[in-house]
Parts: structure tokens; sequence; C-alpha cells
């Protein structure tokens, strides 16, 4: 399968159902939780992130994730309300991430930047596909 046909499938999929974006954001938001709690804060000298940032930014994708279930799970007919809002949060966290690199861009090692560059892109993707999804929808 091509990555054309993946991206197509997908989006698919949500016209189906729209509301399966909200699995698919809430996966994302406890993976980045996941990584920042049991990876980056286990090693934090290496990828020069401070434990406290760790915590905020995990702490956000928490809230994303609880967010994220809520919506799949109660917005059946309202979904588009919950999704802007959605968006709204990760281009919050984006934002957030961002000044996080500017802020201590000092303390950051390569690996943390690497980490923190990709992880904007994949919310940049994210949004990309949501806001698609919100407008492709009537």
């Amino acid at each position: 399968m091509t990555d054309v046909s993946r991206k197509q499938s997908f989006l698919t999929i949500c016209k189906v159902k729209p509301e399966r974006i909200f699995l698919m954001d809430a996966l994302g938001a406890l993976l980045t939780s996941f990584f920042l709690c049991c990876i980056l804060a286990q090693l934090e000298s290496y990828f020069g992130v401070p434990i406290q940032v760790i915590y905020v930014l995990s702490g956000i994708a928490g809230c994303l994730f609880v967010y994220s279930i809520i919506g799949y799970l109660f917005s059946k007919t309202r979904w588009k309300s919950f999704l802007i809002i959605l968006i709204i949060c990760n281009i919050s966290h984006l934002v957030v991430s961002l000044a996080m690199i500017v802020l201590h861009s000092e303390k950051l090692t390569a690996p943390g930047y690497t980490y923190f560059i990709l992880e904007c892109i994949v919310i940049i993707i994210v949004v990309a596909i949501e806001c698609k999804l919100l407008v492709s929808q009537k």
C-alpha cells in the first residue's frame, strides 16, 4: 500500500465515521505522554530537557488524551464542536512545545532538538488532517 493510498484510506475511514479522528489523536497523545515520562524523563541529561518541562508537556498530552477519548465517546452528533476544541488544544500544545525549545535552547542537546522538531511536525500533520476533515464534512 502506497503512502497516497494510506492517506486516502485514512481520510475515507474518517469520512465514514468522523469520530475516529479522536481515537487517532488519543493514541498520539498517549504516545507523547509515554515518551515524555518514560524515556525523556529517564534520560534528562541525554536530551537536555529539564524535568519540569517534561512533566508539564506530559500533563498537557495526558489532558489531550482524556479529551480525545471523551470526544470519541460523546461526539456522535456534535463531533465538529469537539473537533474544533481539539484543534485549538493541539495548536496550543504545538505553541507550548515551540516555546520550550526557545526557552531551553541552551540546555537542549541534538537528540532533544530532534525529538521536539519531530513532535512539532507530527502535531502539524495531525492538525492539518483534523482541519481537512472539519472542512470536508458539511
